[in-house]
């Protein structure tokens, strides 16, 4: 089965606090969201984290990467809504039980295609089902369409098969990035090796 999922992004938000005063102002509940900025000593802003959440401020805590790793001095922050309709029936078995599936298979294609840098676990792996996303941008009062994307890397489209296990990225205006199956395998190991290493340079 492939899921079809329409996610509309509204932002961004200049901080945790902003973010937050804007879901309880609209009433979201079930979010993802997307954390653009710097690290370390980059100087120009990279799409670094996507999340899903219930209760947004308080998965924003001190500890998360999000308030730990990414500078505050050009954080954006954009809050994500599924305005596709979920899949009748039994949720499946291999999904976080506490998410539908097309919030979950939106955070999973979005960490694994555009290997997001500090999703150090779920860019190692391809999503668990097929699934088309669409990712559509509004600005923060939910109702005007924005003309731009808010980063050159943040893709209008990405497609993947779980039966060919291949998978495409679409920017509108041309640009596309098509995954075989050897590269998915090669994404995932490369990844999973990055995270390797990482853990075992915190362990010394």
């Amino acid at each position: 089965m492939t899921y079809a999922v329409v996610v509309d992004w509204y932002g961004p938000y200049g901080s945790v606090k902003e973010a937050n005063a804007a879901i309880r102002e609209w009433g979201f509940g079930e979010v993802l969201y997307m954390a653009a900025g710097t690290v370390g000593r980059q100087s120009v802003p990279k799409l670094q984290y996507v999340g899903i959440t219930k209760g947004f401020e308080r998965r924003m805590n001190t500890r998360h990467k999000v308030r730990t790793t990414i500078a505050d001095e050009g954080l954006s922050i954009y809050i994500g809504e599924v305005s596709s309709q979920a899949v009748s029936g039994r949720k499946a078995s291999h999904h976080h039980k506490g998410f539908t599936i097309p919030v979950n298979l939106a955070e999973s294609a979005l960490a694994f295609f555009l290997q997001l840098p500090l999703n150090s676990d779920k860019r190692c792996s391809r999503p668990r089902d097929s699934v088309v996303l669409l990712n559509r941008w509004w600005k923060t009062d939910i109702d005007t369409r924005s003309r731009r994307r808010p980063h050159p890397d943040w893709p209008d489209f990405i497609e993947y098969d779980g039966v060919s296990d291949t998978g495409s990225v679409v920017w509108h205006g041309g640009r596309r990035k098509h995954f075989s199956t050897s590269l998915i395998d090669e994404t995932c190991a490369r990844a999973s090796k990055e995270l390797r290493d990482a853990r075992d340079q915190a362990s010394e």
